[in-house]
């Protein structure tokens, strides 16, 4: 691909930067707020503490919940890789009506959703 900025391209980098911005606002603006100084939420943050992360860290219930938390997010991970991998190999090398149902069979959980909405505002419009 060349280096030339079309107004495609040029539009197509301004959408990728709009969203960019878009994604990471919330965290610019939330992150600073978690070292503010006051028992509630002020933007822009007033003083500098660390005695949130001190709070978080210290409480045994909070770092239970966040270790449970951790260990389903790295079971969920393996299951996903291991799963997914095992189903784009069968999807390469499946052939036949089985490889067929197999497909269906993993583009249902994307597909269904919209069905849904379809019938539910059909019935709503109705």
């Amino acid at each position: 691909m060349s280096g030339k900025l079309t107004p495609g391209r040029l539009m197509l980098m301004a959408y990728v930067y709009l969203v960019l911005i878009f994604v990471l606002a919330p965290i610019v603006v939330i992150l600073p707020m978690a070292f503010s100084e006051p028992d509630y939420l002020t933007f822009p943050p007033e003083g500098f503490t660390f005695k949130w992360f001190g709070a978080f860290f210290g409480n045994a219930r909070w770092m239970d919940a966040s270790v449970f938390s951790l260990k389903i997010a790295v079971l969920t991970s393996v299951v996903t890789v291991v799963v997914g991998t095992m189903a784009t190999y069968a999807l390469m090398r499946g052939a036949g009506r089985l490889g067929t149902l197999f497909q269906g069979l993993l583009i249902a959980p994307i597909v269904v959703p919209h069905i849904a909405l379809a019938v539910a505002l059909y019935l709503f419009f109705r």
